[in-house]
């Protein structure tokens, strides 16, 4: 396009001053310019634009800064066919010749080309100095040419022109040789002057143009000397540059100096902005330098060392090094709110942080930091380990793998999630299919966000899957596309449930220790019913510590409150088993069971009495082949517990902590024996007083064997508990006041005769002394072993 600008401008005076204006090839010439001057503009409405908040596509916003710019409205003056326009309206021909003029606007392209040009470290400096003083000088002295002519054409080439008295003949040459002619004429008057040789200017436009274009001599004179003279002096300049910029490149990189800092700090007739130009332009230039030393000193490749080079160059073209150094030289508070302003919405519209909390995601882009990449820059490569969760602010990425183009990734989308999530190597290689601009996340960042607001990291693991999963679906089956995505969806999941036995194991230490907040913390993010090996909760471990607050916690989040262990305990069961007294009653209070019975309605029916139907008819009904029921099981279960306490003085505590919260007094175990039984039996008195002292209690039920509790009594000489069961209302079990049943009697002969009979001397005296109290008949249908006459 540049190449098309300096065409434009060397043909553009010729065909309006040498040329006839009614020339079909010049006609056409100027028309195959102007359309291709006319498609770039169209072409520049579909450029992003670099800017350090981001890139800018859209069209609208494209279109205010390039009119603002001015740029807009030189190029369509330069396009337009003005002259064309005016022509056919007027019907004046004159006219045409200046307004054609106007396509020599263009040329301040070739000053942006020159400019960025001598910015490129790719380019010699002083050849390309030189070649623009020689486009100016050449541009200069040829467009004067084609005015003198033009201005001698325009008066019919009259006596008072120069034409008329220099060179008569001229007029009637061909356009080559008058414009050899008139350039010797305006070289000439550059170089010594108007009245110089025998061409002079006679009428009074040319005079004017004359001292227009002295004036212009004089001025372009000066800036070539005044440069020429600094590429002579590089030398000692680049000295003195190196020395002043030293200072300078100091504060810039510790971010107290920034274009925009200086040029509201030095006064405009400083230059300010060419100083730092220059400043930045030094660095640049050293950061490339240390780049090429570093990558020769480690022998790189030459691709990796011209990206390495590219993005150098292209960070110091789109002000990247501009952004830093402010960011770096505003306090905390201040690059926060930035963040926030640049960032926020985009952040809530990337799927992979969707239904996250506000405050986290605050935290986290306030974190965020911004680079731009250029296109076909590889950004991650396949099984690299990622440190960083890139997210895509403007442009296009593409995903591959081993070669095999993946998908392409936009705008508020994200890549390398996978690997920095789960702690696993980089299944994709991405590059920059466009210019990008990206925002990176770092590890720190994310861990310091996931311990503040640990729900949020459990939904963002959640978004992960959900989304691998669609994207494993987009693809059909057996492509490449689909197995990698099933791979990581397998390997999100296994990473998804090792996080979650480990915050498991986090929540129950904190749950064991009472560490109040960091319970609230892992709650929030986290199921409360989640077990450990053990099927133990955090509620039985909080219980079991008798830890209130976490209780109280646990309970507010909703967290099972009779789930079952392993063992088949609950949370009731373990506070009461630890003598966590007041864990039991908080835990009761909100509506805790101790886990034996859904119902816990009494179960009085259940256990044999001697009011029932004989044992062995209900044993006789039980199929001991079958799988026992549930709460048969529980029963037991329960009978084990009392019982266990019943029978141990030293857990008296725990037998009334049982029956306090609504444990069934007469549970029987598998031989029916209930814990009445078992206290009695081993004679401790004190569990004997706390079990007849409920009111569901049973004290005249039977065993197996067909027992009552204070048969157990009599049988084991415990003579305080037989006397506390009967003034209490008692039944030894053998027949009933006035009741002369055979049946009866004959159990107590039974008993008698095993007892005589395998030498239970102290029960046998025990039973004869009870039947004595109890009056009961014995020898009624009984044959009386010879021992037990002689007693």
């Amino acid at each position: 396009m540049h190449f098309m600008v300096l065409i434009s401008g060397f043909f553009t005076p010729i065909r309006y001053a040498l040329l006839d204006p009614k020339d079909e090839v010049a006609f056409w010439i100027d028309s195959f310019l102007d359309v291709i001057f006319a498609l770039d503009i169209v072409m520049t409405f579909n450029l992003a634009i670099a800017k350090p908040s981001g890139l800018i596509t859209s069209r609208i916003e494209i279109a205010k800064r390039y009119w603002w710019s001015g740029r807009l409205v030189l190029d369509v003056l330069a396009t337009f066919p003005v002259d064309t326009v005016v022509e056919m309206v007027t019907g004046v021909s004159r006219l045409t010749v200046g307004l054609g003029l106007l396509r020599l606007v263009r040329l301040y392209r070739l000053l942006v080309m020159f400019r960025e040009m001598q910015q490129s470290d790719k380019t010699n400096l002083i050849v390309i100095m030189l070649s623009k003083f020689v486009t100016c000088i050449l541009l200069s002295t040829h467009l004067s040419a084609c005015l003198f002519w033009g201005l001698a054409r325009d008066d019919g080439f009259v006596e008072n022109t120069w034409v008329a008295q220099g060179a008569p003949h001229l007029p009637g040459q061909q356009w080559a040789q008058r414009y050899i002619t008139s350039l010797f004429w305006a070289v000439g008057t550059f170089k010594a002057g108007p009245s110089a040789g025998d061409l002079v200017p006679t009428s009074d436009l040319e005079k004017m143009l004359a001292c227009v274009v002295m004036m212009c001599n004089i001025c372009l004179q000066t800036y070539l000397v005044s440069n020429l003279s600094a590429l002579l002096t590089r030398a000692d300049v680049g000295i003195y540059t190196m020395r002043h910029a030293a200072a300078l490149e100091g504060f810039l990189m510790q971010g107290r100096l920034c274009r925009e800092v200086a040029a509201d700090y030095w006064p405009t007739q400083a230059s300010p902005h060419g100083s730092v130009a220059k400043v930045s332009e030094v660095v640049e230039g050293k950061e490339l330098r240390q780049l090429g030393v570093f990558c020769k000193t480690f022998n790189l490749p030459g691709t990796l060392k011209d990206q390495l080079q590219g993005y150098v160059r292209f960070k110091f073209s789109t002000d990247q090094e501009l952004e830093s150094s402010v960011m770096a030289m505003l306090p905390e508070l201040y690059r926060a709110r930035i963040s926030s302003l640049l960032y926020s919405k985009l952040i809530r519209e990337v799927d992979l942080f969707s239904h996250c909390a506000k405050r986290c995601l605050s935290q986290l882009h306030a974190q965020l930091v911004s680079n731009l990449y250029m296109a076909g820059h590889h950004l991650v490569y396949v099984e690299e380990s990622s440190s960083n969760l890139y997210l895509i602010s403007d442009g296009e990425v593409l995903l591959s793998h081993r070669g095999v183009m993946i998908e392409t990734r936009r705008m508020h989308e994200t890549f390398s999630e996978f690997a920095f999530l789960c702690r696993l190597p980089e299944p994709f290689d991405v590059s920059s299919k466009t210019l990008c601009r990206i925002l990176s996340l770092s590890n720190h960042a994310w861990e310091s966000a996931v311990s503040n607001f640990p729900a949020d990291g459990s939904q963002v693991m959640e978004n992960l899957i959900k989304q691998t999963r669609r994207k494993r679906d987009e693809f059909p089956k057996n492509s490449k596309g689909y197995q990698l995505y099933r791979v990581i969806l397998r390997d999100a999941q296994s990473h998804r449930m090792h996080s979650r036995d480990l915050t498991t194991a986090a929540l129950c230490f904190a749950a064991a220790r009472g560490d109040v907040a960091e319970v609230k913390k892992l709650v929030n993010g986290h199921s409360p019913n989640a077990a450990d090996y053990d099927s133990r909760t955090p509620l039985h471990i909080a219980s079991s510590r008798g830890q209130v607050d976490v209780i109280k916690i646990l309970i507010a989040a909703r967290q099972e409150i009779d789930c079952v262990d392993h063992f088949g305990r609950t949370p009731l069961m373990e506070a009461c088993r630890q003598r966590q007294m007041a864990a039991a009653k908080l835990l009761h209070e909100n509506g805790a069971m101790l886990g034996f019975e859904k119902d816990f309605e009494p179960r009085v029916s259940s256990v044999m009495s001697i009011d029932s139907a004989d044992v062995r008819d209900s044993q006789a009904s039980l199929n001991l082949d079958s799988e026992p029921a549930p709460e048969v099981m529980d029963k037991f279960a329960e009978a084990a517990e009392l019982c266990a306490a019943a029978s141990d003085p030293q857990q008296l505590w725990f037998l009334t902590s049982l029956l306090k919260f609504r444990a069934d007094a007469n549970a029987g175990d598998y031989d029916r024996r209930t814990p009445l039984h078992l206290a009695c039996a081993s004679g401790n008195h004190a569990a004997v007083e706390v079990l007849i002292q409920e009111e569901s209690i049973n004290m005249s039920c039977r065993d197996n064997f067909g027992r009552t509790p204070l048969m157990e009594a009599v049988r084991h000489g415990n003579e305080n508990c037989a006397r506390l069961l009967q003034t209490r209302g008692a039944h030894h079990g053998f027949c009933e006041d006035g009741n002369t049943d055979d049946s009866n009697v004959t159990h107590a002969g039974q008993e008698l005769c095993q007892a005589a009979f395998s030498g239970q001397n102290s029960y046998l005296n025990n039973l004869l002394l009870g039947l004595t109290v109890w009056q009961v008949r014995v020898g009624t249908g009984l044959r009386i072993p010879p021992t037990l006459h002689k007693m």
